[in-house]
């Protein structure tokens, strides 16, 4: 970013705590739909877990119902499992394929964390955003990834960022957004 072509007359000659020019690339989006997709199990390894369980489950009643020789159960529960299997195997190349589909203009962007506030700028767009306004954030081996309560958001990667950058991003995130930030891995 040469030029901002946006600018916070409130943060005018207030010095931020920490900032981050981030530039986004079809591995970050592919690690953002990890993390979204990862977050409601808690990780990758729950996750799995959960989908395996499910799988055998759905096999084990199909196949007490072929037993049975009840034909629509078998088949509702062996499609079910059918189904489980597929989101196990299929989540990764499942992501990768959405990441492609991600448009490439919001790929430079820089953020500004104050003591109230951050703000998030880049080519197109400028947001200036309460703390209060985040339902979320989240921390893991890629980067941070901040989850508004009105379903936007925000996501910086750990690739473009210096320890020192990495370091107070983390103490920011937990001293401004509590217990609403969480360190989890994928």
């Amino acid at each position: 970013m040469d030029k901002p072509l946006f600018t916070f007359p409130d943060d005018e000659g207030k010095t931020p705590l920490v900032e981050a020019e981030i530039s986004m690339n079809e591995s970050d989006w592919h690690d953002l739909i990890q993390i979204g997709s990862f977050r409601s199990m808690g990780n990758k390894i729950a996750y799995i877990i959960f989908m395996v369980l499910c799988t055998t489950f759905s096999l084990y009643i199909a196949f007490i119902a072929l037993l049975a020789k009840n034909l629509p159960a078998f088949l509702v529960y062996f499609v079910s499992a059918a189904v489980f299997l597929a989101l196990l195997i299929y989540m990764k190349p499942y992501s990768k394929y959405a990441a492609k589909l991600f448009p490439n203009n919001f790929k430079h962007q820089k953020y500004s964390f104050y003591l109230h506030h951050f703000t998030c700028t880049d080519e197109n767009r400028a947001a200036s955003l309460d703390y209060d306004l985040t339902a979320n954030a989240y921390e893991n081996s890629c980067g941070f990834a901040m989850i508004m309560k009105d379903g936007g958001l925000f996501y910086i990667p750990k690739r473009n960022l210096s320890d020192e950058q990495k370091h107070m991003l983390h103490s920011v995130m937990v001293n401004k957004f509590g217990s609403k930030f969480s360190v989890t891995a994928i």
